[in-house]
């Protein structure tokens, strides 16, 4: 039986130097970016990379996959690309529970801290509270933020790189 990944295989990432015994692909799959942060579509200059994920993979081949919209968007920076890989497998031992967290974010933050990759992985969470906004006009935006779910998510972005001490 092949392998139903293979033709969204981008890479594979080398997991025993980072101190994991796990089998990890890195596969670009935007329709399921897409389904799992609850988009219709992504806005023009969004940056994909923040909506990089990380799912346990149920064939036999690979225990993990990490989820990227665009490889040509990770591929723009190595420092970014090394930082969100190392934030999404510290979630291997800081599994992700459906509610924003920011323990656990934190806690993934700082494989790539520990690697070198922290100041990469905080200039890009700088930006990130642009995927909030996606598709509203500026009058839908000023809304939004009054939200408390959206306060949470910015909150635990803004927390996330308070923490990240570099």
């Amino acid at each position: 039986m092949t392998n139903p990944l293979t033709p969204y295989i981008k890479a594979e990432v080398h997991t025993a130097a980072l101190g994991f015994t796990q089998k990890v692909a890195i596969i670009e799959y935007p329709e399921y970016i897409l389904h799992y942060q609850g988009l219709d579509s992504i806005d023009e200059g969004c940056d994909t990379r923040l909506l990089t994920a990380i799912a346990p993979c149920l064939v036999p081949e690979y225990d993990y996959f990490i989820v990227v919209y665009s490889m040509a968007d990770m591929n723009k920076d190595l420092d970014v690309y090394n930082a969100l890989i190392l934030h999404e497998l510290g979630h291997i031992h800081y599994p992700a529970t459906g509610i924003v967290d920011v323990e656990i974010e934190a806690a993934c933050d700082a494989h790539a801290v520990k690697y070198g990759y922290g100041q990469a992985l905080k200039n890009l969470l700088r930006t990130g509270t642009e995927i909030f906004f996606m598709g509203l006009t500026p009058e839908e935006v000023e809304e939004a933020k009054a939200l408390p779910e959206i306060q949470l998510l910015t909150d635990c972005l803004n927390e996330r790189i308070r923490r990240l001490n570099v």
